[in-house]
């Protein structure tokens, strides 16, 4: 499950620097809440990410998410799409209970958790589940993008 947040989350547990950088870019036409292109890493192989069976909706405390099952089909050549591409910078930290990424797109800067789900429910730390409940966003990049993407710089 994944939420995205407009202020950045408590990260007093995590360690200084991110475990890596990269810049993913999103091909704006083809983004759909359901599926979307995406070049991992500014040289990086293509991906067609498609969402598999309906969005569940999950309700854990005062946290409510959408648990999404997404299967990705690697491309190593060039991918022939017209129209704008959107650049997303990503700094990620892996925790044993969240993946953790600032995200900036354009003049934008964002915050996404990403979080395990066992049994239907998503497990992450007190101090982190009032953030996602207060602001969180939950939803996958293509919607996200979606929804934020307007007006950013694209080539």
């Amino acid at each position: 499950m994944r939420w995205f947040l407009p202020e950045e989350p408590p990260l007093a547990s995590l360690c200084e620097a991110p475990d890596r950088q990269r810049v993913d870019r999103y091909h704006l036409p083809s983004l759909t809440p359901g599926s979307g292109w995406k070049q991992r890493g500014v040289r990086g192989v293509f991906e067609l990410k498609v969402r598999r069976g309906s969005p569940l909706l999950v309700r854990a405390g005062e946290v409510t998410g959408v648990c999404e099952q997404w299967v990705k089909q690697r491309i190593d050549g060039p991918v022939d799409l017209d129209g704008p591409w959107v650049d997303v910078h990503k700094a990620v930290w892996a925790t044993s209970f969240a993946q953790i990424t600032q995200i900036d797109v354009g003049d934008q800067r964002w915050w996404s958790i990403c979080t395990r789900v066992t049994d239907g429910i998503p497990h992450f730390p007190a101090e982190l589940e009032a953030a996602i409940a207060s602001v969180g966003l939950p939803g996958s990049y293509p919607t996200w993008l979606l929804m934020t993407a307007r007006g950013v710089d694209v080539h």
